[in-house]
């Protein structure tokens, strides 16, 4: 049996509390994926709160993250189109404070991004070590390529849709 659910302004309350809360400052890592990601005309946001989550994430790719005048490339807005990724694709940039001595992901950041998959996101990492070990533009715009394009053939996580809707109250 599932938990019960919290009565309604609580967990309003509790999700505007956690919305609410500033994210941390972008690391020199993060912000230079980023500016790769902006050298390969791939629109994105930095630091996004997820809507009904409240996690702060490092890169989001979405749809809505293109202007006007500036399209996603064919392959990611086929992937950030696709229904089993319907929110899109999360880009977590991370250093060491995510691993443990043997380069596992730590439990609070594995179950994150457990979370964002069960709700429609594609998540996808940058360890600090493989980014690290890459050198000039060229080389980090294939790994960058490679990762995002990697997303797409990806095992969605099961029942996304229902558990997106359950958290956003539908």
């Amino acid at each position: 049996a599932s938990p019960p659910e919290p009565p309604p302004d609580l967990a309003a309350a509790s999700a505007d509390s956690i919305i609410f809360q500033a994210p941390a400052k972008s690391s020199s890592l993060h912000l230079d994926v980023s500016s790769h990601l902006s050298r390969m005309r791939i629109p994105h946001s930095n630091e996004l709160c997820v809507p009904g989550l409240g996690y702060h994430v490092d890169i989001a790719i979405t749809p809505n993250t293109a202007s006007a005048d500036q399209a996603l490339p064919e392959a990611l807005a086929r992937l950030a189109e696709d229904a089993s990724a319907p929110e899109g694709i999360i880009i977590e940039v991370n250093g060491p404070s995510h691993y443990t001595a043997d380069r596992q992901l730590r439990p609070e950041s594995a179950m994150k991004e457990r979370h964002l998959a069960l709700v429609g996101w594609r998540v996808v990492d940058v360890p600090w070590w493989d980014w690290s070990a890459l050198s000039g533009h060229k080389a980090k715009q294939d790994y960058l390529e490679a990762l995002l394009l990697g997303a797409r053939d990806a095992a969605p996580p099961r029942e996304p849709r229902a558990h997106a809707d359950r958290v956003r109250g539908h």
